[in-house]
């Protein structure tokens, strides 16, 4: 007897994508081309909870400036300015999360299989992007502190400190969360 594939999960099963960017105030066109991917990539690590979910679309529209589309840091100055200015260039925050350092880089290209130090541009294709925010919120436990709904704890885990809190518990909050 054959067997048959696993049901493919719903990315929509939470929430709708008019539900997202009103709550997050990102481009509807922009969650409904990233968040399929994305919650592809956090169901593979076993992470696509409610809560957690909730926490990485917050995550997403804080670390990309409301485009929920994969963003360099500093993405309003060339790369002359990143070069000049960013002591860790070229391993400059790229991606949904904004991954930083060489270290981090490699880490998470030997995680992902995928070589994050040759060419670091390959942080902002978005399948790689998606699928390098799950094993974040996996490495960092930033999903365990979502999963307990902790938002402070949370953003600290992503930012290392607490900027963009308050936006994060209202998207969380407007998603249905306990803040």
């Amino acid at each position: 007897m054959a067997k048959s594939a696993p049901p493919i999960a719903n990315p929509w099963q939470f929430w709708t994508v008019e539900t997202l960017a009103s709550v997050t105030q990102c481009p509807a066109q922009g969650i409904a081309d990233a968040w399929p991917a994305i919650y592809a990539a956090l169901d593979a690590r076993g992470i696509a909870t409610q809560a957690i979910c909730a926490g990485v679309i917050g995550t997403i529209a804080i670390e990309t400036a409301s485009t929920f589309k994969p963003v360099k840091e500093a993405f309003w100055f060339d790369d002359a300015w990143r070069q000049a200015n960013l002591r860790y260039y070229p391993w400059y925050g790229r991606g949904y999360i904004q991954l930083t350092w060489q270290t981090n880089y490699s880490n998470y290209g030997k995680a992902l299989d995928v070589d994050l130090l040759t060419d670091p541009e390959v942080a902002m294709q978005p399948d790689v992007a998606a699928r390098i925010i799950a094993e974040f919120f996996v490495q960092s436990k930033a999903a365990e502190a979502a999963a307990q709904q902790n938002w402070p704890e949370t953003r600290r885990r992503v930012q290392g400190g607490h900027d963009g809190l308050d936006r994060l518990v209202r998207i969380v909050t407007g998603l249905g969360q306990p803040g």
